[in-house]
């Protein structure tokens, strides 16, 4: 199957590989990704939302990479410090 578009598929706009699936619907495969599919589109939005012009900053992979680094460190302080504060404020469970 052919995922790359031709001279005139470019020409006309058409993004062949946006309308191909990879495993066809309702196999194994396709239910199993299909359901990540939430959250990485999520992901990507939070990320969007974070960028200042929703881009990233940096224009090769290497710097890229870098860029998404940070923005995960910083939204994984961001979490620790907010489970810190309800942790602080929840009376502590008893168990047995």
């Amino acid at each position: 199957m052919r995922l790359n578009a031709t001279l005139d598929e470019e020409r006309d706009g058409i993004n062949v590989a946006e309308h191909v699936r990879a495993f066809p619907e309702g196999s194994t495969r396709f239910d199993d990704l299909y359901g990540l599919r939430d959250d990485a589109e999520s992901l990507n939005n939070q990320l969007k939302d974070d960028l200042p012009g929703r881009r990233l900053r940096t224009c090769n992979p290497a710097e890229n990479l870098t860029d998404l680094g940070e923005w995960m460190l910083i939204r994984n302080n961001h979490a620790r410090m907010a489970y810190r504060r309800r942790r602080a404020i929840e009376p502590l469970a008893r168990t047995g």
